[in-house]
């Protein structure tokens, strides 16, 4: 009876064995590849950063769960500055041997960068920049732009002012980077071009957001409205500012705004402000409104802006280019190229440089506290 239940002992441990090495063997492998990620998580764009690098997380977490393709993402900041990224960026070829870099805003700092990816042509870096300047569209065939053009949105702001009956408009722009330069000259043009005028004041994005001075000059204009190019940290205290100094003129801005930033930032005096938008919204299609809450729920309640989610879909597209655990750079890059890709920023239609093309943006205003679109 002893050497019976010795023998039914050995036959279970045999089969519990068996079944855990069939477990083992069944479960998915996963594959890991080092990319790049140069955003800036210092500076005025920082919290714009912070939201790629949170949008990325979620994706890397997400593609390792269903794909098995686990991304090693090395994070430099960018300062949303030129040396700062220039450094920041020769870390992640030189030392870190990444061989794709994921970029965030700050359209500065990544066209310094452009050189140094593209220096070396038998093995360039895959540059992939969330960026609205149109310089980097025709940058060099490694370098993706995942991100509209600054001047379809300010061109479309011109045509939307001027139709709404404003004659005369004051604009700030933040003379320290590329795309709001590229922005208002833009909007310059296209008002002028209908007919209107236009005073301009530029200020330094890096300074202390005080801009009364050039506010008080544009008071003296009396324009019919204002159009300001300024991040969401920014534009906050300048709309604040500009109340302050008793300009009610209605204020229009870009998409940048859409942030519970700004709205801290101006507090009372957000209300009404108008401003060209993205697509992307927590209050859009069903996967948009998932995407909003696996994204809180990862991150501690904090709700993503557009370049989260730019984050995110950006990783998703690489990670069916990788599909076979390997990066193939002229894979990647076809993947972007003239194609079309359903994220969750809804569909996002690439051209044949493998930039983003958005013709159209919805507009949006504060509303009790809330961005709602105006129909």
């Amino acid at each position: 009876m002893k050497q019976k239940s010795i023998w039914i002992g050995i036959v279970i441990l045999l089969l519990v064995g068996g079944a855990v090495y069939s477990l083992k063997t069944e479960k998915k492998e996963t594959t890991q590849i080092k990319i790049g990620a140069l955003l800036p998580l210092t500076g005025k764009f920082a919290n714009l950063g912070e939201d790629v690098r949170n949008g990325l997380e979620l994706a890397r977490n997400d593609i390792k769960a269903a794909k098995g393709i686990d991304f090693e993402i090395v994070y430099e900041d960018s300062g949303g500055d030129p040396k700062t990224a220039t450094v920041s960026a020769n870390k992640l070829v030189h030392f870190d041997k990444v061989a794709l870099i994921i970029a965030g805003p700050g359209s500065s700092a990544n066209l310094a960068v452009v050189p140094l990816l593209t220096r070396n042509t038998d093995d360039k870096v895959v540059f992939i920049a969330i960026s609205s300047t149109p310089k980097l569209n025709t940058a060099g065939p490694h370098v993706i732009k995942a991100q509209h053009d600054i001047d379809v949105e300010a061109r479309q702001m011109a045509e939307y002012m001027f139709g709404a009956g404003i004659r005369t408009a004051g604009v700030m722009f933040d003379s320290t980077s590329d795309t709001l330069i590229t922005g208002k000259d833009v909007f310059s043009n296209a008002f002028l071009e209908k007919g209107g005028s236009v005073t301009a004041e530029g200020y330094e994005g890096k300074g202390v957001p005080d801009f009364k001075t050039q506010l008080t000059k544009l008071k003296a204009h009396k324009p019919d409205a204002l159009y300001f190019l300024a991040v969401e940290k920014l534009a906050g205290p300048m709309v604040k500012q500009a109340r302050e100094l008793g300009l009610s003129q209605p204020v229009f801005g870009f998409s940048a705004l859409e942030s519970q930033d700004f709205l801290a930032g101006a507090g009372e005096f957000a209300e009404g402000v108008s401003f060209t938008a993205l697509p992307f919204s927590c209050d859009g299609a069903a996967r948009m409104r998932q995407f909003c809450e696996d994204y809180r729920s990862l991150h501690g309640g904090r709700s993503p802006l557009a370049y989260g989610a730019y984050g995110y879909d950006i990783l998703s597209r690489i990670a069916d280019a990788v599909s076979d655990g390997t990066l193939d750079k002229e894979k990647v890059i076809a993947s972007f190229e003239g194609t079309e890709f359903d994220g969750v920023n809804g569909t996002l239609v690439f051209d044949r440089e493998g930039n983003i093309e958005i013709p159209y943006f919805p507009l949006r205003t504060v509303k009790d506290g809330k961005f709602v679109e105006v129909k």
